[in-house]
């Protein structure tokens, strides 16, 4: 696919960078929603011998239950590390290399796409802008899903461009199975299928690349009624929001506005006068830019808090869509030539507006999401600046470089917002920086302090906190530790008692209870100190505090 550069040196490059830059980070366990979501299922998988006939019948995410990702090929091939390595610092270390491997892929891919169209030096500003991006590094030592799906992902993406559909299908399917999320990639490709190069495509290719959508509706009506506890992040309760009215207003309004007023102007492609190719360039970007900040309407207010990667789609789409607009109505070409011969940028395209859509349906739309987008985001920003003077386009990729620097542990997003704002009231902005970094180092020092100090404990816990200590196979803990839940029913465990049900603990046992409290992380609930109350220990990991109290049961009455 690539013969026009020496890809061992890209990829040798951003591999030995990822090992140099955080070496103690290959050996940090599984984290937040990878620990309650693919580890969660991976766990029980390993410890019930494959068992999926089970598993469908299992409780679902927001029950407790392992029933998360019962499509997905990803908790399985945990499930299978658990059994292969059985020290949890092995299964750690060598997911880490994986990760780092596969996100070294995805820069090798993205280049070879970019410099085989573009050229080199559009090729380099490309990788250079989206490997250093804070997000992109942060997910690359992450154990997590959105790695694998943007590897797989954009294979399929890249053997769809070199007319390679046998391969492209089989690709796009492992980025659909790894999280279906990856059904992006498919979506935004089946737009263009009509304006491929060279020969016509296969009809069963043709449908192939239709496999996964009809896959994604089956599985989600699947889950809807065979699986009523299920509770994953994919079903069907928000698509009838899409066509609602006035709820779905906007989108009703930019699935038609977007392809109809597109259409308008290319049938007005007659009409070449300069003023025309002006004009058409405002009117579009405008447009695109409507149309973006009309979804935004539904979109979670985390998309403001990763305001520099909103502006970065805002920018690449308005300006990508405005240049290609203006170069169709210079050229002479038809329709299908012109888009055939600028087919990566028209994908690049389709994928951002098919992503909006998808952000507009996700009640709660983290910054790791925003990963699959990056690749297409910086494909769009370095084809735009490709006719720059060098010396520009260097300057603007530094001015870009020093804002990631400074921004590489979240200062700029506690700037613009406020510290507490950002990490205290909205916890899943940690994954988008290093600063997950403190969080997992904060509660190793805990696992480390429980085991020393306090064997002899049940603690009373939350979510996450109680699946980081349930398990020693998730590489927190070195035994199994006796846990009581803080949360009566939502992110329960298979260790837990309920705390509903703690009088059945005799008193010996409640005599032995401890409560954890993380006192300034909004991922892990508070207890609020009462009277009698007895701090015990304070860990202290960056502005991280964690609290073990005792509590005092003078106004409980637990008798067994």
């Amino acid at each position: 696919m690539l013969k026009r550069y020496d890809p061992l040196g890209i990829f040798l490059f951003c591999f030995l960078f990822l090992l140099a830059f955080r070496t103690q980070a290959l050996f940090y366990p599984p984290y937040w929603d990878s620990i309650m979501g693919p580890f969660h299922e991976a766990l029980w998988l390993s410890e019930n011998q494959f068992d999926f006939a089970k598993l469908a019948t299992m409780a679902g995410y927001k029950e407790g239950g392992p029933n998360i990702y019962f499509f997905s090929i990803y908790p399985a091939f945990q499930a299978f590390l658990m059994l292969f390595f059985q020290k949890a610092p092995n299964m750690i270390f060598f997911n880490h290399i994986i990760n780092i491997m596969l996100s070294c892929g995805i820069v090798y891919i993205v280049y070879g796409i970019v410099e085989k169209f573009y050229g080199k030096s559009t090729g380099i500003f490309c990788c250079l802008g989206m490997f250093f991006h804070p997000l992109f590094l942060a997910q690359s030592y992450t154990i997590n899903m959105e790695i694998p799906t943007l590897f797989f992902g954009l294979l399929g993406i890249a053997n769809f461009l070199n007319q390679k559909h046998a391969k492209a299908v089989f690709f796009l399917l492992l980025s659909f199975y790894c999280k279906e999320s990856g059904l992006l990639f498919c979506l935004a490709i089946l737009p263009l299928l009509c304006f491929c190069r060279g020969k016509s495509i296969k009809k069963i290719y043709f449908l192939g690349y239709f496999l996964p959508v009809f896959l994604f509706f089956v599985q989600s009506l699947i889950k809807k009624y065979a699986f009523p506890h299920y509770g994953g992040d994919s079903d069907l309760k928000s698509i009838p929001l899409l066509f609602s009215w006035p709820q779905g207003k906007d989108l009703i309004l930019a699935f038609l506005l977007f392809p109809l007023l597109s259409y308008c102007l290319f049938l007005w492609k007659k009409r070449k006068t300069s003023s025309f190719s002006f004009y058409g360039f405002v009117f579009f970007a405008g447009m695109v830019l409507a149309f973006m900040m009309a979804s935004l309407k539904g979109i979670s207010f985390l998309l403001w808090e990763i305001i520099d990667i909103y502006i970065f789609i805002a920018v690449a789409c308005a300006l990508g869509s405005g240049i290609l607009l203006r170069s169709y109505c210079l050229s002479s070409q038809g329709e299908k030539d012109f888009c055939a011969d600028n087919i990566l940028i028209c994908l690049s395209l389709c994928f951002c507006f098919f992503f909006l859509i998808s952000a507009y349906m996700i009640h709660n739309l983290l910054p790791r999401y925003f990963l699959l987008i990056l690749p297409f985001v910086f494909i769009l920003i370095a084809w735009c600046t490709r006719n720059i003077k060098a010396y520009k386009q260097y300057c603007l990729l530094f001015l870009v470089l020093f804002f990631y620097a400074n921004n590489m542990y979240g200062k700029v997003y506690e700037f613009l917002y406020g510290k507490n704002a950002v990490y205290q009231y909205n916890g899943a902005m940690l994954e988008a920086t290093l600063k997950y970094e403190v969080d997992i180092e904060a509660n190793l020092l805990l696992a480390r302090t429980i085991e020393e100090k306090y064997p002899w404990a049940i603690f009373v816990v939350s979510y996450p906190t109680i699946h980081i200590l349930s398990s020693p196979k998730l590489g927190y803990i070195k035994k199994e530790q006796k846990l009581v839940s803080h949360d009566r029913f939502f992110f329960s465990w298979r260790f837990v008692l309920n705390l509903s049900d703690i009088g059945l603990l005799d008193k010996e046992a409640q005599r032995r209870l401890l409560w954890i409290s993380n006192k300034n992380h909004c991922l892990v609930r508070p207890f609020a100190p009462e009277k009698g109350d007895r701090l015990l220990e304070t860990i202290v990991q960056g502005d991280r505090e964690i609290q073990i109290i005792q509590r005092s049961w003078k106004n409980y009455s637990y008798e067994k």
